[in-house]
């Protein structure tokens, strides 16, 4: 009985935890995309050859927005993404091919070129960067394999 009790708080737990995580990246990519929407006008003529402008306040919430999207949830914000276009495409569709409706990746891509003004591109890519992995290589080995059309193919072998 003890077993059973302890499984069911552990399950509860876990979903709990799990379900949570879920919102909480639900909740950064909603906040990128609502930030890009309300920060990048709609159409091509009222944004021609300008650059979009951010206080320091709105830089930080862009570089927040940026890093908490692509640290926690890139894969889920690809799926928005997506979404994002898909719903901007039917709306070209819908307004009689009105080509100046600004597609997400060009609104995005306004906000990225404002931190890349005051940051650089570097600090960008650094943002856009999911997880970072130091190693240190022991050992490089020549090694080789048969593949499933019989020939054989040699490739280093890393430790």
């Amino acid at each position: 009985m003890r077993f059973f009790i302890f499984s069911l708080i552990m399950i509860f737990y876990f979903t709990n935890s799990f379900c949570q995580g879920i919102e909480e990246k639900k909740k950064s990519i909603d906040s990128l995309i609502t930030f890009v929407k309300n920060k990048v006008p709609s159409k091509a003529n009222e944004i021609a050859g300008k650059k979009i402008s951010l206080s320091d306040l709105e830089m930080e919430k862009a570089k927040k927005y940026f890093y908490e999207t692509f640290a926690y949830a890139s894969i889920e914000f690809q799926k928005e993404l997506t979404q994002w276009v898909n719903e901007w495409g039917n709306e070209i569709k819908n307004s009689s091919y009105d080509k100046s409706i600004l597609s997400p990746g060009i609104k995005l891509s306004k906000i990225k070129n404002a931190i890349a003004d005051k940051y650089g591109w570097d600090y960008v890519h650094l943002l856009e960067t999911p997880y970072f992995l130091k190693v240190r290589i022991l050992d490089i080995k020549p090694g080789s394999y048969k593949s499933y059309d019989d020939s054989i193919h040699t490739f280093p072998v890393v430790n």
